[in-house]
């Protein structure tokens, strides 16, 4: 899903470069969290995580009503 989404909506210019990136990096920090052994995530991590999810949400809501 996220490399389609890179595909069909980054390469394509719909959405920012930087959202792709983020939504890549906060997936990546997903899977450790929930497979890595001993692995936490700081509050740094935690922070730019919800920073990014609302950009994400904005940015999709922003495409939707425009349309």
């Amino acid at each position: 899903m996220i490399s389609l989404f890179g595909e069909h909506f980054v390469k394509t210019g719909i959405f920012e470069r930087e959202i792709g990136k983020s939504l890549t990096d906060v997936h990546d920090k997903r899977l450790v969290g929930d497979y890595g052994v001993g692995f936490t995530i700081t509050l740094v991590e935690a922070e730019f995580a919800v920073v990014a999810a609302k950009k994400f949400v904005h940015a999709i809501k922003n495409i939707l009503m425009n349309r």
